[in-house]
């Protein structure tokens, strides 16, 4: 059975995608360790409900036979898109719909025809990426893979593909980070700390910005510099720098009048549908994303 994942993860690497495999027995250990987060005040309440409300461990109600799950990352870089005559950056993770689709396509289309089934599984995928082995932490708790430095999209697989060994382990730093304080310095919230290895996640800019609630005071507009989520400490990480190089082309342009529209507040109902299909090409049509794009677009452009 050993020889499966060896092939999964050397057909997924095949396809673009780097992978490793984790047995279902490691489900626990990673939510409890989202737990003692909140239990030691590493994370504040309020936080721990944000960084937890996507997240189901009950494996059961996916695939019940599980016996496995497959981490997954596929390379993804920042997408500029232009409103009118501005261009803005959506970082990597934030276009999801169409990288989750194909992965799960290479992941099924290797294990069906095996006899295995495959659920999408919904949890902290970066804690899973780390522990597998799959990726290492930066100082900015941001997770890094060889190749692919932090522009990657993650996915995550429940199978009942049996996993008898795994390389789980303890969350390592890379060690280029134990001497380079490049982000951490870089950071305008400063919350990458030197005292310890966890940030101050509550006080990251990507916290604020990706919620609904007011922007509190002390957050400068200047700081902004993506539509969503912050890049300021993977622009100056040395390990992302070729990446950084390699920007994409606009993939979608929005007109004067359709950014108008979208700054005006108009509700994603009455927004012309050619308008509402670019909007969701990107993603930012979601429940989540639609509410705060008037008020992000705004601090990018100085509407």
């Amino acid at each position: 059975m050993a020889a499966h994942i060896s092939e999964l993860i050397e057909s997924l690497a095949n396809n673009g995608c780097k992978a490793q495999v984790v047995s279902i027995s490691r489900l626990a250990e990673a939510e409890s360790a989202l737990i003692e987060l909140k239990r030691s005040g590493a994370v504040n309440a309020d936080f721990y409900s944000e960084l937890t409300r996507y997240l189901n461990f009950d494996y059961q109600a996916a695939l019940p036979q599980a016996r496995s799950i497959i981490v997954a990352a596929s390379p993804q870089l920042s997408t500029q898109v232009l409103f009118g005559s501005h261009a803005v950056i959506i970082p990597p993770t934030y276009i999801y719909s169409e990288i989750w689709k194909k992965q799960l396509e290479l992941v099924a289309g290797f294990l069906q025809p095996r006899g295995y089934h495959v659920a999408r599984a919904r949890l902290p995928f970066k804690t899973l990426a780390v522990r597998s082995g799959l990726g290492k932490y930066g100082r900015n708790n941001i997770c890094y893979i060889t190749g692919m430095g932090s522009f990657f999209r993650l996915a995550a697989f429940y199978s009942d593909m049996p996993c008898e060994h795994d390389g789980w382990g303890a969350p390592e730093m890379m060690k280029l980070c134990q001497t380079c304080k490049l982000c951490r310095d870089k950071c305008p919230t400063g919350c990458i700390s030197a005292d310890r290895f966890l940030i101050h996640a509550d006080r990251c800019l990507t916290h604020f910005n990706e919620s609904e609630n007011p922007l509190p005071g002390w957050i400068k507009p200047e700081w902004h510099n993506a539509l969503l989520g912050c890049m300021k400490c993977q622009k100056v990480c040395p390990l992302d720098k070729e990446l950084l190089e390699k920007p994409e082309d606009a993939i979608e342009k929005f007109t004067v009048a359709e950014t108008e529209e979208i700054l005006a507040g108009t509700p994603l109902e009455n927004l012309r549908p050619a308008t509402v299909t670019k909007l969701e090409s990107l993603c930012l049509a979601d429940s989540d994303v639609y509410p705060i794009l008037k008020r992000n677009l705004s601090l990018l452009i100085g509407a």
